[in-house]
């Protein structure tokens, strides 16, 4: 029939009958036909529902009960892409995977905000620069490497050798 759904109903558990999904004929526009889930639905994936989507009316929820959560984009040089609300009602992005450039890019402020928290940047090789922070100290700091650059432009302004217990401008000598 035009403009009608198609409605799976079951017994509820409790003697009556319940929507578990339905075709939505009526909202069919432009060419998008849509399978509704009613609020307070789980689609449970795998022989045991290991894997849960559920949608309350208010919040969305991704329940992995088992193994690791894999997210792949196969497209050749595509991007995954994080947006959310902008603030003002509008669509933004703030974390991109970048499958061309091969980086990860954040569009916004990261704000790490776990007590003592510490942000590492480690080069395959063993150097690594942490940015830390305890109470109200903050630390910027070397662990495999006895100097720390402070750089301008790619060339060293400030430069800790730890091994010389000295700090210098410009170049080391």
């Amino acid at each position: 029939a035009n403009d009608k759904d198609i409605i799976f109903q079951s017994d509820d558990g409790s003697g009556g009958v319940e929507t578990y999904f339905y075709l939505d004929g009526s909202a069919n526009t432009s060419g998008s036909p849509k399978t509704i889930f009613p609020d307070n639905s789980h689609l449970a994936l795998g022989n045991s529902g290991d894997f849960f989507m559920y949608h309350d009316g208010t919040d969305t929820i991704l329940d992995n009960l088992t193994g690791n959560i894999t997210i792949q984009n196969k497209s050749d040089d595509k991007d995954i892409i994080f947006k959310s609300d902008d603030g003002s009602g509008g669509l933004a992005e703030y974390f991109r995977l970048d499958g061309s450039a091969g980086t990860i890019e954040a569009a916004k402020n990261i704000n790490v905000t776990k007590n003592s928290a510490t942000v590492k940047v480690e080069e395959s090789g063993g150097a690594d620069v942490r940015i830390s922070a305890g109470g109200s100290t903050g630390y910027i700091g070397t662990y495999s490497n006895d100097q720390l650059y402070i750089q301008q432009n790619s060339a060293p302004a400030i430069t800790i050798d730890t091994s010389r217990n000295s700090t210098f401008a410009g170049d080391v000598i």
